[in-house]
């Protein structure tokens, strides 16, 4: 899937057919019982491919909240390890900075700035975000903890991926609200506006608007943080991990 939103994103024609290629994947699983997706959306997409005992099994998230409130907040904050540049961390990180920010200048104040924390791998290329006027590079840290209590929102501006956007769990459950992609939206199947602020994949002034609506907006900030941790507490409590895990061995 993530290789045929790539395509799609690159605006270049699929070299296959996503639900045949999915078939195929799952041809050598045709002999298991039950088959465990991490998300509804891709388990929806395994049934139609035949197979019709699949079961979701996520992660454990707990809540951390940073206490810091809205007004001394400042920055926005990306999470993402960069292995190479065709994986989705690197096309997000190139397309906010840009086609996304310029959009932003006139809506946030010139110093609201990026921070980027994540390994990067040795033949990674990061110098072509050197010096840029909303991007600030961090490269990997032990404890990301006071970031998440210092940083307003936390930005996820992903086009292609596949399974769980576990960054946009983690920052909400450490209360830092999210605006992300439609389709990292649709992965989670959390709710735009309430849930998170969510921004089309394909078109930067809109996704740009959202981000500056999240920033600058005190009531949305703490409706979607507040809402954000009620969907953390209620999928990814240890309590419902276990129950899923029950419900597929029993």
């Amino acid at each position: 899937m993530r290789v045929h939103e790539r395509a799609r994103i690159m605006g270049e024609e699929p070299d296959h057919d996503l639900q045949a290629a999915v078939r195929a994947e799952l041809d050598v699983a045709a002999f298991c019982q039950k088959i465990v997706a991490v998300n509804e959306y891709e388990a929806e997409l395994i049934r139609a491919s035949g197979h019709g005992d699949v079961a979701v099994v996520g992660h454990v998230r707990n809540l951390t909240p940073t206490a810091t409130p809205w007004a001394e907040r400042a920055d926005m904050l990306f999470v993402g390890a960069f292995h190479d540049e065709t994986t989705p961390n690197y096309d997000s990180l190139v397309w906010f900075a840009e086609e996304v920010a310029p959009h932003l200048d006139g809506l946030l104040p010139d110093d609201v700035r990026l921070k980027v924390v994540g390994y990067q791998a040795p033949e990674v290329d990061l110098g072509r975000f050197a010096g840029h006027p909303r991007i600030e590079l961090l490269g990997a840290l032990d404890d990301i903890a006071p970031l998440y209590a210092s940083c307003r929102i936390f930005v996820a501006p992903t086009r292609y991926s596949a399974g769980v956007p576990y960054k946009v769990h983690e920052a909400a459950s450490f209360g830092l609200p999210v605006v992300a992609t439609d389709w990292l939206a649709r992965q989670l199947g959390w709710q735009p506006g309430r849930d998170l602020v969510c921004g089309p994949a394909d078109d930067a002034k809109a996704f740009a608007a959202k981000v500056a609506q999240l920033y600058l907006d005190e009531s949305l900030w703490t409706k979607v943080r507040q809402n954000s941790a009620k969907r953390i507490a209620a999928e990814n409590s240890s309590e419902a991990y276990e129950q899923a895990v029950a419900r597929v061995l029993g």
